[in-house]
């Protein structure tokens, strides 16, 4: 089934202040969960760090600029100065991305992707869809997350009950 007509989205959870890692992901047949993501690096990683949302367009032709930047520098003798090529999960050919950042009281903790290799730009309206099921994902998480809590709450009490227990008994 497609989300609201999106082929290829995922959500990347923050693993610690510097790394978002993959932890679902819809319409991406040769990528296994689990990747990651630099705060700041890519579309992903620059709303993780700016907290706000991206709608980027017209990739392919970016990437061709960059990728002829690049060349021209290298055979300049320059390719010191260029830094990494780093692989990013998601599309290699998007042409078109959305990334919602998913915040729980102001807490960021993760990230909504959204790719297109259509060569149409996603609109106004792909937009409010992304943000209303970034919003419904980050109340998931945040249900998750609580429901984690409540979990280890409970195994720390039967512990220390069970402490108390064997205290009692000798």
């Amino acid at each position: 089934a497609e989300c609201f007509g999106f082929r290829h989205a995922i959500i990347l959870l923050l693993e610690d202040s510097n790394t978002l890692r993959v932890v679902a992901s819809h319409g991406y047949e040769d990528q296994a969960l689990g990747g990651t993501v630099a705060v700041g690096i890519g579309v992903v990683g620059m709303v993780a760090k700016r907290r706000r949302l991206m709608r980027v367009n017209h990739l392919r032709a970016q990437q061709a600029y960059f990728d002829r930047i690049r060349s021209q520098m290298e055979e300049a003798g320059r390719a010191a100065e260029l830094g990494d090529i780093v692989a990013v999960p998601g599309l290699p050919d998007a042409d078109s991305q959305i990334a919602i950042p998913l915040v729980i009281k102001d807490r960021l903790v993760g990230v909504l992707s959204v790719e297109s290799r259509e060569p149409e730009p996603f609109s106004e309206h792909a937009e409010t869809l992304v943000s209303i099921v970034a919003s419904q994902a980050a109340s998931a998480i945040q249900n998750a997350l609580l429901y984690r809590a409540g979990e280890e709450r409970r195994q720390e009490l039967a512990e220390a009950h069970e402490r108390l227990k064997q205290l009692n008994e000798t």
